[in-house]
């Protein structure tokens, strides 16, 4: 764009047009029944990991990534997890105003506890 565009503010410039968001949580069930938010400060992470590591290919369906939040978070604990849920609504916003919508619940298990 140089030298014709100077200001780069402009450079990713988009047509008008609805604007999509998810905002998405992971609870972990735990063996005694107890619900808790999954944070990155429980996964000893960031939050943005938890949003774009995690959450993001959790709602995609990758188990193997929720494998290894089963690892990660269960090394130390005295009541483990045993399903994690994951949360999510969606929020699309246009000229008429915003819309929220429920996504249904994703739950994942560790494979030591899927029947073989």
């Amino acid at each position: 764009m140089w030298p014709f565009m100077v200001w780069s503010m402009y450079k990713n410039s988009r047509p008008a047009g609805p604007i999509k968001a998810y905002k998405r949580r992971i609870i972990g069930i735990t063996a005694k029944g107890q619900r808790e938010t999954v944070t990155g400060e429980l996964l000893g992470s960031s939050g943005y990991s938890m949003r774009g590591i995690y959450a993001g290919a959790l709602a995609k369906g990758d188990s193997s990534v929720a494998q290894d939040l089963f690892r990660r978070l269960n090394r130390v604990r005295k009541d483990p997890f045993v399903e994690l849920h994951l949360e999510s609504e969606s929020y699309t916003v246009a000229d008429t105003g915003v819309v929220k919508q429920r996504i249904p619940v994703l739950i994942y298990r560790p494979d030591s506890l899927k029947p073989r």
